[in-house]
């Protein structure tokens, strides 16, 4: 039960209205009432019901047609019928279009209690899982992969025209580049995006348990084999297989996915049958494959096979003008996740961002704007909650001085164009005087 959820009761007689409403109001529940089928319709039009309590029988508008405009509003209100003249076919009725549940007149308290309970209990489990649906689509939409460097932009055109194809794709960059997200966002874009994303780190586990667990076994195919194993790749079944850090693959294992690229099927561990599969192979790597396949460590046959388009993620030292906007953005995300109030990087801290190394890609710098949101003791991040995790700058005044002007020259034409170029409008929008941002305007040749 939640004190916060809104229910509505529809009923044409009022001692039946008002008695409800009291009984769910003791309840904790913020309750509405209508008159009728009619009011039903319109209140429901304004505003948002977790659960709408309609009797069956009204004239002229009866609880079916509001059970019907209820779900065509919002398809996570649930809705409980009442009535008097209880029959099946006006239970399987109301069921068919959607209705939770059904009171029969008179109705005992504890079931009322029950079935609202149910029925908000539901009302909410759907609600998470749409929020994490609407999360997960959000979150690998292509626009949300952030940056607006060349090399970035470059990038994700190409990532936009081949997530509608099927082609086998090798995305290669540095540790920490975003990999992973990529292969999501190319899924997710992709005519399998409903069915299965699988995800498996080559790196990460022993021969032994990595081929049982991307082909599946047979029970007593080995020690500890006690049941049998469905494998990975029959899990991502006319969806998506990512093979993060595909060069760490042994030899015996490269051999077996080869042919599963070839012709789409393989054997379970201890099996004397074939399995076929519907998969789409994305794969990523931080090696040199060629020169591993050059090494002999890696199948040239087994490359050629997964490098049919090649994706590249620039390390973050190369796309140095999408720190600002990179920084700022995890700032928001771990001030909204901590609850605190630290809205922006003062100048001397971003300039010490935009010059460092960045090692570790992306993802040191999400780790180094979380710890300083952390240890911010102001609303903005100081040079000195930066810098414990940072080495020296590697860059000169004048480089960084450049790289900074760019950023900034980037922005004010980002918000020129937001706002029509006007540029009263603009100012206003950066914070700054008309003076000031024509100082600017001047300065950068726009």
């Amino acid at each position: 039960m939640s004190p916060k959820s809104k229910i509505l009761v529809v009923d044409d007689r009022v001692n039946m209205r008002n008695s409800l409403a009291i009984a769910l109001e003791m309840e904790g529940y913020d309750t509405a009432q209508a008159a009728g089928g009619h009011q039903a319709i319109e209140l429901i039009n304004r505003e948002l019901y977790d659960l709408v309590i309609t009797d069956l029988k009204m004239d002229p508008v009866g609880g079916l047609e509001v059970l019907s405009a209820a779900k065509s509003n919002n398809w996570e209100t649930e809705v409980i019928i009442m009535t008097a003249y209880a029959s099946v076919e006006s239970a399987v009725e109301s069921m068919k279009l959607g209705a939770f549940d059904y009171l029969t007149k008179p109705f005992n308290p504890d079931e009322l209690k029950l079935k609202v309970s149910r029925a908000l209990e539901r009302k909410n489990q759907r609600s998470e899982i749409n929020y994490l649906r609407r999360e997960v689509k959000e979150k690998y939409r292509f626009e949300n992969i952030l940056g607006h460097s060349d090399a970035m932009q470059s990038l994700l055109k190409k990532v936009a025209k081949v997530a509608r194809s099927d082609a086998t794709i090798l995305i290669m960059g540095e540790s920490g580049t975003g990999k992973e997200l990529i292969a999501k966002a190319i899924h997710n874009n992709s005519p399998r995006k409903e069915n299965p994303f699988i995800v498996v780190n080559c790196g990460a586990l022993p021969r032994e348990l990595l081929e049982s667990e991307l082909f599946g076994h047979l029970k007593g195919s080995f020690t500890g084999a006690i049941t049998n194993k469905k494998g990975l790749l029959e899990e991502a079944n006319k969806g998506s297989f990512f093979l993060d850090e595909v060069g760490e693959l042994e030899p015996a294992i490269q051999a077996k996915l080869l042919r599963v690229l070839q012709d789409g099927s393989f054997r379970r561990l201890g099996a004397n049958r074939e399995t076929s599969v519907d998969v789409r192979f994305l794969s990523a790597t931080n090696s040199d494959l060629e020169k591993a396949v050059a090494e002999g460590t890696f199948r040239q046959d087994l490359f050629y096979r997964l490098n049919v388009i090649t994706l590249w993620l620039p390390p973050l030292r190369e796309r140095r003008e999408d720190i600002p906007l990179l920084a700022n953005h995890f700032l928001q995300k771990y001030a909204d996740k901590l609850g605190v109030v630290v809205d922006r990087i003062s100048k001397a801290a971003l300039s010490q961002l935009v010059a460092y190394s960045w090692p570790g890609n992306i993802r040191e710098l999400e780790n180094v704007i979380e710890q300083a949101v952390v240890l911010s003791s102001g609303q903005s991040v100081a040079v000195e909650d930066i810098q414990a995790k940072l080495r020296q700058p590697d860059l000169g005044e004048e480089e960084d001085g450049r790289i900074l002007e760019r950023t900034e020259k980037e922005c004010i034409l980002q918000i020129l164009r937001k706002c029509a170029y006007n540029k009263g409008k603009a100012a206003r929008e950066l914070g700054i005087s008309e003076t000031t941002l024509w100082r600017k305007l001047k300065k950068y040749g726009v």
